[in-house]
């Protein structure tokens, strides 16, 4: 995969082709992985003002359902 320019990125932290972010909702767990620091903080922010949800962030994700997240 070739990085895109900085003068042609729609997200100045991600060099990619396309902005990505995965969210697993298993009964009361939630987890993310991205590429993309912008579109995070986007979802965040969103997510923040509906109110309805409260994110607690508890760090980096290793596994989840016995899968190791680290590799995907």
């Amino acid at each position: 995969m070739s990085n895109v320019p900085p003068a042609q990125r729609i997200y100045p932290s991600c060099p990619h082709s396309f902005a990505a972010l995965f969210i697993i909702v298993y009964v009361d767990n939630n987890a993310s992985r991205y590429n993309c620091d912008e579109l995070v903080e986007q979802f965040e922010t969103s997510i923040a003002a509906d109110a309805r949800i409260q994110l607690h962030l508890d760090g980096n994700l290793e596994w989840v359902l016995s899968v190791d997240m680290l590799l995907i």
